[in-house]
C-alpha cells in the first residue's frame, strides 16, 4: 500500500508497520467487522492518553480492549463458566463481554471501573496484528467523540486530515469496508449466570439466548461510579451527524413539504416512500431529487452495513449546502432492527 504522509501526522500503513507503531506507543486505526477502532497498546499509558486527547473523549468513559482469538483472556479478566461459553461459541465476533478486571488492566482504560469490556474482533488483518503484538489494544471507535462511527478507512482519514494532531501520530490500517457496520453487542454476566445486554449490536438476542438466558431489562447489579458510563455508547446522544436529525413516519414523509428538500431538508427513506415522495416533486429534476433524497435498504443487515456511511455522506452534503435538517424514516419495530433503532435514537436525540 502507498504510504501517505502529511502535516497532520496521518499515514496509511501495512500490518507490519501497524505492529511496530503500536509497540512504539503510536495510535493506529484498525479495521474490525463492526467499525474502525482507534487502537493503542494497553501497556503504554501515554498511548491510551492520546486516544482520549485525539477523540476529545472524557477520560471517565471506558475503552473496549481487543485481543487475539487465542489470547489468554484470564490475564485481563476473571472469566466464569458463562463467559467462557460465550467466548468458545462466538469469538472472534461482534460480542463484547463486561467482566471483573485483573491488575493488568489499568483503571485509566476502564474509566475507574472495576470491570473491563473485552472482545476479539473478527477481521483478518487486525487478528494478525493482535497475534504478533501478543497483548491487547484499547480501541474505541476511530471518530471524534459523539460523531458518526467510521466504517471505511477514508472515514478515518477525512475525520483527522484537517485536525490539529498536537504531535499525536495516527496511522490507518486499511482493511476495506467493515462487514457489519454497527458497534458490537455488549453483555454483562449476572450473578445468576444469566446475561444482560448493555448495548445492542447485530449479534442478536436470538443467537445469544440459544446459548444462555438473556435478561433484557432487569436492574443490573453491578457497581457503578456516579455519573460514569459502564460501557461505550451509553450516552443518550451519540453516533450523531453535525446536522440536526429527526425520525419521521412514512406518512409524515409522504406528506412532507417538498419545497424544502435540498434547501432546508435532506431525506433518508425506504424505496416505497422514495417513490411516493418523488410523485410529489413534479417540478423537480430527477438528479436534484436523487441528490437530496436517498434510499435505504429494507434488509436490516444491509441497512446496518450502510447506515454510518450514508449518514456521513448526508451530513457532508448538508454541511456544505447549509441544509439544516436530516429526516430519516422510522424503521420496523421488531427484533432484527433493535440495534439500528438504538443508533438512530441516539443520533437524533436533542
Amino acid at each position: 500500500m502507498t504510504i501517505i504522509n502529511n502535516s497532520a501526522n496521518l499515514a496509511y500503513i501495512n500490518v507490519n508497520q501497524a505492529i511496530e507503531k503500536l509497540n512504539n506507543g503510536e495510535l493506529v486505526a484498525i479495521p474490525t467487522e463492526t467499525v474502525y477502532g482507534l487502537a493503542a497498546n494497553i501497556n503504554i499509558g501515554g498511548a491510551i492518553d492520546n486516544i482520549y486527547k485525539l477523540k476529545g473523549r472524557p477520560n471517565n468513559h471506558p475503552l473496549i480492549v481487543h485481543v487475539h482469538q487465542n489470547f489468554d483472556v484470564e490475564k485481563y479478566a476473571k472469566v466464569n463458566y458463562i463467559a467462557q461459553k460465550l467466548i468458545d461459541n462466538f469469538w472472534p465476533a461482534p460480542l463484547t463481554l463486561v467482566l471483573p478486571k485483573t491488575k493488568y488492566i489499568s483503571e485509566y482504560i476502564t474509566g475507574g471501573q472495576n470491570t473491563v469490556a473485552i472482545r476479539s474482533p473478527n477481521h483478518i488483518l487486525t487478528q494478525e496484528v493482535l497475534g504478533e503484538l501478543n497483548c491487547g489494544v484499547a480501541a474505541p471507535s476511530a471518530n471524534k467523540f459523539g460523531y458518526i462511527s467510521p466504517t471505511k478507512a477514508i472515514h478515518v482519514y477525512n475525520e483527522y486530515i484537517n485536525h490539529d494532531m498536537k504531535d499525536i501520530k495516527l496511522s490507518i490500517l486499511d482493511g476495506g469496508d467493515c462487514e457489519i457496520g454497527l458497534e458490537s453487542t455488549i453483555v454483562y454476566i449476572n450473578g445468576d449466570n444469566t446475561i444482560t445486554i448493555l448495548r445492542h449490536g447485530m449479534l442478536s438476542i436470538n443467537e445469544l439466548s440459544a446459548l444462555v438466558e438473556v435478561k433484557e431489562k432487569p436492574e443490573v447489579k453491578i457497581s457503578k461510579i456516579e455519573n460514569t458510563p459502564r460501557v461505550s455508547g451509553e450516552l443518550l446522544s451519540h453516533y450523531a451527524p453535525k446536522t440536526n436529525m429527526s425520525i419521521l413516519t412514512q406518512q409524515q414523509l409522504i406528506n412532507f413539504n417538498t419545497v424544502s428538500i435540498g434547501t432546508e431538508s435532506f431525506i433518508l427513506c425506504f424505496s416505497d416512500t422514495f417513490h411516493q415522495i418523488k410523485l410529489n416533486c413534479e417540478n423537480m429534476r430527477d438528479e436534484y431529487i436523487t441528490e437530496y433524497i436517498k434510499m435505504l435498504s429494507s434488509n436490516p443487515n444491509e441497512y446496518a452495513h450502510d447506515l454510518y456511511d450514508t449518514l456521513r455522506n448526508a451530513d457532508n452534503i448538508c454541511q456544505s449546502k447549509k441544509i439544516s435538517k436530516i429526516y430519516i424514516e422510522q424503521i420496523p419495530d421488531n427484533i432484527e432492527w433493535i440495534a439500528i433503532q438504538d443508533r438512530l435514537n441516539k443520533a437524533s436525540h436533542k
